[in-house]
């Protein structure tokens, strides 16, 4: 099967408890000041998915350029305390052949869920965005 036709494949699903040091480690690295609620960008940390279809993918970690990152954000935020679950998807593929190397551009979108009382509450999403020089299979 080619890297192509692997676009849509998904991840198992990830379950964190986001604790009050998590975020202040997090806050402290970015500049950020502590708060009793994840900073936005804290998705960040939530990419044991995205490894997950690296693995799967035949992607070595070494080969890999982190390109872009943008989020989206449902009100509420993730407390502190939280349990998230995430999940990513293997989103799009493309491929340019440049003089000295081929650089293959991968997708990965990753949805994140606060668990609030059994009830699962969409947090936001993050898109990944990475280049790998050389062919991929």
């Amino acid at each position: 099967m080619t890297i192509e036709e692997r676009v849509g494949e998904r991840s198992t699903a990830h379950r964190q408890v986001v604790t009050s040091e998590a975020i202040e480690r997090f806050a402290k690295a970015v500049g950020s000041k502590m708060r009793a609620e994840a900073p936005p960008t804290y998705m960040t940390t939530l990419r044991a998915a995205e490894f997950e279809l690296f693995r799967k993918l035949g992607i070595p970690l070494a080969s890999i350029l982190h390109a872009e990152q943008q989020y989206s954000y449902e009100p509420g935020g993730i407390p502190a305390g939280s349990e998230v679950e995430f999940v990513s998807v293997f989103k799009s593929f493309a491929q340019k052949r440049g003089k000295s190397a081929t650089l293959s551009f991968l997708e990965f979108e990753t949805d994140v869920y606060r668990l609030d009382g059994g009830e699962r509450r969409r947090s936001g999403s993050s898109l990944t965005t990475i280049v790998v020089r050389g062919e991929l299979p």
